[in-house]
């Protein structure tokens, strides 16, 4: 019996580590397969009369082959024009630029978020808390 039980705490032990060690791999694997990128915002004049003019994406590791950028559920437009609106293909290492809209209304509380196809790659973000460069 006391061989039993001690076989019994060694199994269960070795099993709950061997679930942590999978859990955590799991996440890793997770984030690893997310395309990792480099959000800006880019603003244009100096304070008090600076404002946000766009935004700019960079990414290093994994191309983003649908990317959107919308502000208020609304997508942005790039730079080359308004039939690269649904989307832009962005190659590994490769960056693209999202224009802001001139008419947007309460820029203190728009909403930013990015989107590969239909999945989320950035969460929904106030406009001002997204890093910025002049």
């Amino acid at each position: 019996m006391e061989i039993g039980s001690a076989l019994t705490i060694i199994s269960t032990v070795t099993s709950i580590i061997t679930a942590t060690v999978l859990i955590f791999t799991y996440h890793q694997n997770i984030k690893q397969n997310k395309p990792q990128f480099d959000l800006t915002s880019v603003y244009t004049g100096l304070p008090p009369n600076r404002k946000p003019h766009g935004f700019h994406i960079q990414n290093p590791t994994k191309p983003i082959v649908h990317c959107q950028v919308f502000c208020n559920g609304v997508p942005l437009e790039t730079p080359f024009g308004v039939h690269f609106q649904k989307w832009v293909y962005i190659h590994a290492g490769g960056a693209a630029d999202f224009i802001l809209p001139d008419d947007l209304a309460d820029i203190d509380n728009a909403t930013i978020e990015v989107k590969d196809g239909k999945k989320n790659i950035y969460p929904k973000t106030k406009i001002k808390d997204v890093p910025y460069v002049l």
